[in-house]
């Protein structure tokens, strides 16, 4: 997953700020859950070997950690209404611009370590921002024509293969059931609490957890990065 999320990258990389990344991220966080999340951090490690380690990579761990959570959540709850997904794309794509903005303009790296300057700050983020303004323009603009015509076909076709191996959102590998033998009592069936407890709270709970604990380690990062 990872390696997809990357040569779409370089795949469009020659046409700037028109990306795939945000769909790649957001159909593996819906259709596989934290195995979307691992793939979007490795991701993330690849970039950083490639091009050095600055601000943009706390600005990627960050909005594309995002944009996986987000949809991971949003496939726990079954949503497929293509006007409700693509708007989340497009406000998590306005957002990495201002989040973006706010990092390079408050953090710059020298000697290996990270300094914070707020003398100024407003000024200088409205001008940082509105510098790259066409480039946000451009982001957004292709998740308003990619997400509503290839969102739901290709997380149709992931989760085809991912239902498979049990390893989608909200399902559990089962091996096939054995035909039960003459006069053998069948099993009980299980309320609808049970299934609501092992398809969605432990999964959800676990997500919660696993997104907390992100979130803890980057903020830690960052404020020892800042003041240490």
């Amino acid at each position: 997953m990872a390696a997809t999320i990357e040569a779409g990258k370089w795949a469009l990389a020659a046409v700037p700020n028109v990306e795939v990344v945000t769909l790649f991220c957001a159909l593996y966080g819906y259709v596989f859950g934290w195995m979307g999340m691992a793939a979007t951090m490795v991701f993330v490690w690849m970039e950083s070997m490639i091009w050095g380690f600055n601000t943009w990579v706390i600005e990627y761990i960050i909005h594309w950690g995002a944009v996986c959570g987000f949809f991971w959540l949003l496939g726990h709850l079954r949503v497929k209404n293509r006007v409700a997904l693509t708007a989340t794309a497009v406000v998590l794509t306005i957002a990495f611009g201002v989040q973006s903005s706010i990092i390079d303009v408050l953090v710059y790296m020298k000697d290996g370590q990270f300094f914070a300057k707020t003398a100024n700050f407003w000024y200088r983020f409205g001008v940082y921002y509105m510098r790259g303004i066409w480039f946000y323009v451009a982001e957004v603009v292709t998740n308003l024509v990619v997400f509503p015509l290839l969102f739901i076909p290709l997380q149709r076709l992931l989760h085809r293969f991912g239902d498979r191996y049990g390893v989608t959102v909200g399902r559990r590998f089962e091996p096939p059931r054995e035909p039960p033998e003459a006069g053998a009592v069948p099993p009980p069936k299980r309320t609808a609490a049970q299934v609501l407890c092992r398809d969605h709270v432990h999964p959800a709970l676990s997500g919660a957890i696993l997104g907390g604990a992100l979130l803890i380690a980057i903020a830690a990062g960052v404020l020892y990065c800042l003041f240490a």
